[in-house]
C-alpha cells in the first residue's frame, strides 16, 4: 500500500470515526488492486545480419564472399582500349545496409616499385556502381539521391490542387506536394501555370509524385522534385519572359510522344523582353518526341530564332538526356535565340540515344559569347557532339573535357568560318573526330590521355591527372549512398571497373619505368 494511500485512511478515519475498521478492509483491498502484474517472457533481441556477397552474373545463383580473376587483362598496350568487367553485388542479409564503400591493395610480392609504377599507369576509365559513378570530377551527369524539403510554407492534402495552391500562395511561398498523381483532370486543365513567385516541391520526390506540365510566367520560380509527363504536350516545363527559374531533379519523360509537331523536355523563350538567370540542374529527361514528327525535338531548348531579346546567365549541368526521337533535327541541348545568349555554361551533362535526320549533342547557333561546354558524357547516337553553326561569337567559345564516345561520328563540328577552341577532349580515341565545313578550324590539340572518369575521392594522389589503381590503392572510397537493400530476387547492383594502360601515345612518357605484373585485391564492404 502506497504512501499516499495510507494518508487518505487516515484523512477517512479522522472524518468518519464510525467507519474505521470498514475503512481498513478497504484500504487493505485497494492495495491488491494496485499491486498486480502482468508478464511478458520468453523475448529475443538478436541483430540483423549484413552480408554482402559477389556474384557473376546479375541474379546469378550461389553467391559468395569471394570471386577471382573477373579482371584478368593480359597483353596491355601503353595507350590501347580500356579493358573492362564487371561483379554483380548482393545483400543476402536481413537487414538494410547504409553505405557501401570500394578499397584496393596489393596481394603479390609486397610493395615492390614496379608494381607501384603499373597501377600509377593504370587509368582507371569507368568505375560505377549501379551506373552511378564512384569517382568524383568526371564528364558525365552526377544526380544526388533526392531529399525532402524542409522548409515548407504549405503542404497539399489529399484533396489539393497544385493550382489553387498557386492561386493563393504569398511571394516566396514553399509549396510542398504530397499526392501521388496531379493530373490533367485532378488540375483542371493540361498544363499547370506558375504566375506567382514560389517553389513548388514534392516530399517524396519523382519516384513518388507525377504531374502535367508547367508553364512558367512569373519571376523566381523553383520546380523541384516531379515526374513531369505530358505525350500530348509541347513541353515537361515551359518558362517565357522570366527571370531565375529554377528546374531540379525531376524526371521529364514521355513528351510529345502522341503528336508529330515540336517537343522539348524544358523550354525558356524570351519573347517581350530579356531573361536573367536560368539554372537547368539535376534532371532526368528522356523519350522526348516521336520519331514520326515533321519538326525538330530537344531535351532542353533555350531561345527562340526571332525574338530579337536575349538571354543571360544559363547554366544547364548535371542533367541526363537521352531517346530523343524526331525525323527531323534531334538534340541534346539545343541553344538558339535571336537575341543571343551570355553567360551560358553547359556542363556535366550525359547525353545519349539520339535519333533524328540530324543529331547534335550540344548545339550553339545563333550568338553565343564565350560559351563552355565541358565535361559532357556523349554517346549512342551516329551525329555531332557540339554544333557550332550561324554563331558570330564562335571563336570565344570552349569546348573542353568532354567525352565522346566512339559512336558519335563526329565530336565538334564547326560550321562558321571561323577557328572553334576545343582542346582536352576524349574522342573516343587519339584522333580528333573535328570537322570544319564553313571556312573555319577546329583546334583539338592537346588531345586527352583517356575518358574523363573523375578522381578517386576528388583527390589525385599521384599527381599525373587522372584516377589510377594506386590511388585507389592510397585512397578508399566510402559512404556510398544508399547502401544495398536485403536481397529480394531482382535487387543486384552491378559494380563496373575499366582500366587503360597509360603512356607515351596518352601523353605521358614512362619510359624509364620498369613495369611489372599487378595484382590487386577489390573490397567492397557495406555498413
Amino acid at each position: 500500500m502506497t504512501g499516499k494511500a495510507i494518508l487518505l485512511n487516515k484523512q477517512i478515519w479522522l472524518a468518519v470515526g464510525m467507519v474505521t475498521f470498514i475503512g481498513a478492509v478497504v484500504a487493505s483491498g485497494t492495495g491488491a488492486f494496485f499491486s498486480d502484474t502482468a508478464d511478458v517472457t520468453g523475448n529475443t533481441f538478436a541483430a540483423g545480419t549484413l552480408d554482402l556477397q559477389l556474384t557473376k552474373n546479375e541474379g546469378g545463383g550461389s553467391p559468395a564472399d569471394t570471386k577471382s580473376a573477373l579482371w584478368n587483362f593480359t597483353n596491355m598496350a601503353p595507350g590501347g582500349t580500356p579493358e573492362s568487367s564487371s561483379v554483380w553485388l548482393r545483400n543476402v542479409g536481413s537487414i538494410d545496409g547504409a553505405t557501401l564503400g570500394v578499397a584496393a591493395s596489393f596481394s603479390n610480392n609486397g610493395l615492390t616499385p614496379s608494381q607501384v609504377a603499373t597501377a600509377q599507369q593504370l587509368r582507371i576509365t569507368e568505375m560505377t556502381l549501379d551506373g552511378n559513378n564512384l569517382l568524383e570530377g568526371g564528364a558525365g551527369a552526377s544526380i544526388p539521391e533526392y531529399e525532402a524539403p524542409t522548409n515548407c510554407t504549405v503542404t497539399l492534402g489529399g484533396s489539393d490542387t497544385i493550382t489553387a495552391a498557386i492561386d493563393a500562395a504569398a511571394t516566396g511561398d514553399v509549396i510542398c506536394a504530397t499526392g501521388s498523381d496531379y493530373s490533367a483532370a485532378w488540375e483542371g486543365s493540361a498544363f499547370i501555370t506558375v504566375d506567382e513567385e514560389v517553389t513548388i516541391v514534392t516530399v517524396g520526390g519523382p519516384d513518388a509524385t507525377k504531374v502535367i506540365p508547367f508553364r512558367v510566367t512569373a519571376d523566381n520560380v523553383t520546380i523541384k522534385g516531379f515526374e513531369i509527363t505530358g505525350p500530348s504536350s509541347t513541353y515537361g516545363v515551359y518558362a517565357t519572359d522570366v527571370d531565375n527559374i529554377v528546374v531540379t531533379e525531376n524526371h521529364i519523360n514521355d513528351i510529345g510522344t502522341a503528336i508529330t509537331t515540336s517537343a522539348q523536355g524544358v523550354y525558356l523563350k524570351p519573347v517581350a523582353t530579356p531573361m536573367t538567370g536560368a539554372d537547368l540542374t539535376f534532371n532526368r529527361i528522356e523519350n522526348i518526341g516521336n520519331p514520326a514528327s515533321t519538326v525538330s525535338t530537344k531535351g532542353l531548348y533555350v531561345g527562340d530564332t526571332s525574338p530579337s531579346q536575349g538571354i543571360d546567365d544559363v547554366v544547364i549541368a548535371n542533367n541526363i538526356v537521352t531517346t530523343v526521337r524526331t525525323s527531323r533535327g534531334a538534340y541534346g541541348v539545343h541553344v538558339n535565340h535571336g537575341g543571343g545568349t551570355t553567360n551560358l555554361v553547359v556542363e556535366n551533362n550525359t547525353i545519349s540515344d539520339l535519333a533524328g535526320l540530324w543529331e547534335h549533342g550540344v548545339s550553339l547557333f545563333n550568338n553565343t559569347p564565350n560559351a563552355i561546354v565541358r565535361f559532357n558524357s556523349m554517346s549512342d547516337f551516329a551525329g555531332n557532339g557540339v554544333n557550332v553553326e550561324g554563331n558570330p561569337s564562335a571563336a570565344t567559345v570552349v569546348i573542353e573535357n568532354n567525352n565522346f564516345a566512339a559512336t558519335v561520328a563526329t565530336g565538334v563540328l564547326n560550321q562558321t568560318a571561323a577557328t572553334v577552341n576545343a582542346p582536352n577532349n576524349w574522342w573516343g580515341g587519339f584522333t580528333a573526330t573535328a570537322v570544319s565545313n564553313g571556312g573555319g578550324s577546329v583546334v583539338a590539340t592537346p588531345i586527352a590521355g583517356g575518358p574523363f572518369a573523375g578522381r578517386v575521392g576528388g583527390l589525385d594522389a599521384n599527381s599525373n591527372g587522372y584516377a589510377d589503381l594506386d590511388d585507389l590503392r592510397l585512397t578508399s572510397i566510402t559512404g556510398i549512398t544508399p547502401g544495398l537493400d536485403s536481397y529480394t530476387g531482382s535487387n543486384d547492383q552491378e559494380f563496373v571497373l575499366a582500366v587503360q594502360l597509360d603512356g607515351p601515345t596518352t601523353g605521358n612518357d614512362f619510359q624509364g619505368a620498369v613495369l611489372d605484373d599487378y595484382v590487386v585485391d577489390f573490397s567492397l564492404n557495406q555498413i
